[in-house]
């Protein structure tokens, strides 16, 4: 139904880009800009993911570290998640020390995030509950 993964990442990224666009357009209409910043996030994080299903990698990193320094900009805690997709991304590039230093930042996350909500370090609940972006 997609075709290959390439088309499918490379649909995706039109897609996404798009719709960064018009956040974009957004941003300079509203006030609430940190809700702004959070969308754009997302969907940084979301082509970060199409670049990455499409083998590209350093395209992915660049969306990735841009999706986590936007969702700082809204005061927003790092997604543990989109840190471990960034890890994952510089493991594919053969950057293993980098890599490391990111599995544990996200590990490290998930459990802070967990003490946070009362959950445990296995419950992904939080990121439903606004505590990641």
């Amino acid at each position: 139904a997609f075709g290959t993964n390439k088309e499918a990442s490379e649909k995706a990224v039109r897609e996404y880009s798009e719709a960064l666009r018009l956040a974009g357009e957004t941003v300079s209409d509203r006030k609430d800009g940190n809700e702004i910043l959070l969308i754009k996030a997302r969907l940084l994080a979301g082509r970060a993911l199409a670049f990455e299903v499409g083998l590209e990698y350093q395209s992915a990193l660049v969306d990735y570290d841009d999706a986590l320094a936007t969702a700082l900009q809204a005061n927003a805690p790092n997604d543990p998640l989109i840190v471990n997709q960034k890890a994952n991304v510089l493991a594919a590039l053969g950057d293993w020390q980098s890599a490391r230093t990111f599995y544990v930042k996200s590990a490290n996350g998930f459990r802070d995030s967990s003490r946070k909500t009362g959950g445990t370090s296995g419950d992904a609940r939080f990121r439903a509950n606004g505590v990641a972006f």
